[in-house]
């Protein structure tokens, strides 16, 4: 941190931890949403963590950290989704999550997303820890997502009509709850495993290179 920046520090962290104290003083839970969402935005800023890189950078780069992470990631939401979903289950109660249909809107929204994320160099959260850092350009790339966030709700019920769809699959349904979290992480570990296959791979075949143009 530059000498000349310690007093925005300072302001910045006492304006934290006073609205920290004014949102417990009212709703301890909002309180709690609030420190919990600053936490995310360090562990988002400081990691470089970015959906679109990981995507992204195994074609472009040839690196896989972020495809790995986002791979640990699902398989630890997975195992923590499937305990609370359980959990809810056995008290008879309805199932918390959002359980939709697939069709060929969900293809054509994920290749819109996509194709905004490439054009807009990171996903929404790499976008949020710019904007933290400085970086008025990707105020533009906000007002993109919030534009088209909008244009998607106001025309969702739409796509969902002049497409077609087909109703939602749930595996527990049809392989039980402990087959279908084992099935899926075993699906994920595996292209985990893949992954750190192949990176191994390009490091060896980049040592072999350099061992033999010593000069480089």
């Amino acid at each position: 941190m530059k000498k000349n920046q310690f007093h925005f520090f300072l302001l910045t962290f006492l304006a934290v931890i006073l609205t920290g104290l004014t949102l417990a003083h009212f709703s301890p839970l909002k309180a709690v949403y609030w420190f919990f969402g600053l936490g995310f935005g360090f562990v988002i800023q400081r990691s470089r963590f970015c959906f679109a890189s990981a995507f992204r950078d195994p074609i472009l780069f040839g690196t896989l950290s972020l495809t790995k992470a986002v791979l640990l990631m699902l398989i630890i939401s997975t195992i923590g989704f499937a305990a609370i979903q359980y959990n809810f289950f056995v008290q008879g109660l309805t199932i918390p999550g959002k359980i939709y249909p697939v069709g060929l809107n969900t293809a054509l929204g994920g290749f819109l997303f996509g194709l905004g994320m490439i054009l807009a160099g990171g996903c929404v959260c790499s976008c949020l820890a710019r904007i933290g850092e400085g970086s008025v350009i990707y105020l533009w790339t906000l007002a993109g997502l919030i534009s088209g966030s909008l244009l998607c709700i106001w025309s969702f019920g739409w796509w969902e009509q002049a497409l077609p769809v087909w109703r939602p699959v749930f595996f527990p349904d049809y392989l039980g709850w402990g087959p279908a979290l084992i099935a899926q992480v075993t699906v994920l570990a595996g292209i985990y495993f893949i992954l750190c296959r192949m990176e191994r791979s390009s490091i060896d075949k980049r040592g072999k290179v350099q061992r033999g143009n010593p000069q480089t």
